[in-house]
């Protein structure tokens, strides 16, 4: 991670847009539409009018249809990589291709894609995606393990 120094520069500012004295105008007209049985949090964000505009686990789907890949390691013995995709629409990820993959070896992760096809990815800081920080390092693909729904699943330990 990087800290960097504030410089007043307009990429470093925060509004909202909106003038301290203007009031809304009108309310809501539509009420929100029920989550779908077996909905998972986009989905449920996604009825009450706030669809994800980014949506990163490397656990789990967070749209009950998603059937994507949730992230991508790297072994360190050839530099390969491989994603990990989800082992059913809206279902956890397939630890057991990871644990395959990474047999022997270590992985890191390199990139958690966004899952709400917006292209939100997120790559680690000494990737060539991210420029001027060749001197991070990715996370430890294999550090924190849990169980999700009965399977194993990976989260993103960074240290």
């Amino acid at each position: 991670m990087h800290i960097w120094t504030c410089h007043g520069g307009t990429n470093q500012k925060w509004t909202t847009g909106a003038q301290p004295s203007q009031t809304p105008t009108s309310s809501p007209t539509s009420s929100p539409t029920p989550p779908p049985p077996g909905a998972r949090p986009c989905d449920i964000y996604a009825s009450g009018g706030t669809p994800c505009v980014a949506a990163h686990s490397t656990t789990r789907a967070l749209y009950g249809s998603y059937t994507g890949n949730l992230y991508q390691v790297r072994r360190s013995s050839d530099n390969t990589t491989r994603n990990i995709a989800v082992l059913t629409a809206g279902g956890v990820a397939n630890a057991a291709a990871q644990d395959s993959f990474c047999a022997g070896t270590t992985c890191v992760i390199t990139v958690v894609y966004d899952q709400s096809g917006r292209g939100n990815d997120l790559w680690y800081q000494g990737s060539n995606v991210v420029p001027g920080s060749p001197q991070s390092r990715p996370a430890t693909a294999t550090t924190e393990s849990l169980t999700v729904g009965g399977n194993k699943a990976y989260s993103l330990y960074i240290n």
